[in-house]
């Protein structure tokens, strides 16, 4: 394991008091995942 993961890895940890990658995203990113999974459905 690389120091800069390790370093992610424990802010992640201290944000949002989770290691799971789901829990530490944007709101951004949630909303971008949602659209993406949204026209995946109409195709």
């Amino acid at each position: 394991m690389t120091l800069s993961a390790l370093d992610r890895w424990i802010g992640q940890s201290s944000k949002s008091g989770s290691f799971k990658t789901k829990d530490n995203r944007t709101p951004e990113e949630n909303e971008l995942i949602a659209s993406r999974k949204e026209l995946k459905q109409l195709n």
